[in-house]
């Protein structure tokens, strides 16, 4: 009897655990490539570099604004989302979904952070949807 409550016991433990991502798991520094496809369907790829602590980022822009960078707070989500929540001021000469900010569908396996996200088109302005997506590597 003991051993059947014991192993129901760690079946329950283990079918609480969840696979979501921890603030732990995540901080540290990741380098790599932004790779931006606009509207237009022009494509570019730039350096970028994220700095996760706990709860707070830090995203270095380039002149270009390709990627424009960003910082402040985010959140885990559900379904494979951080929330970014950028801090900063900006001006409006440039699209701002190129600013760290919103929710990034994330990918992380090892050391390698994929964070992807698709700019919903416009019907009335015929333009096509965009991509935004960080390839990453843990370096710190």
């Amino acid at each position: 009897m003991l051993k059947k409550l014991l192993v129901a016991a760690v079946i329950l433990a283990l079918s609480g655990c969840s696979d979501k991502l921890s603030l732990d798991a995540l901080s540290g520094t990741y380098t790599g490539k932004f790779h931006y496809v606009s509207p237009d369907l022009s494509k570019e790829t730039a350096d970028a570099k994220i700095v996760f602590t706990q709860q707070n980022y830090s995203s270095q822009g380039n002149s270009n604004k390709i990627p424009a960078g960003g910082s402040g707070a985010f959140e885990i989500e559900e379904g494979n989302i951080l929330n970014f929540k950028d801090e900063n001021i900006w001006t409006a000469n440039f699209d701002w979904l190129l600013i760290l900010n919103g929710k990034f569908k994330y990918d992380l396996k090892g050391d390698s952070l994929i964070l992807t996200r698709y700019s919903e088109p416009c019907p009335s302005c015929s333009m096509q949807a965009g991509s935004y997506q960080y390839r990453l590597k843990r370096t710190k």
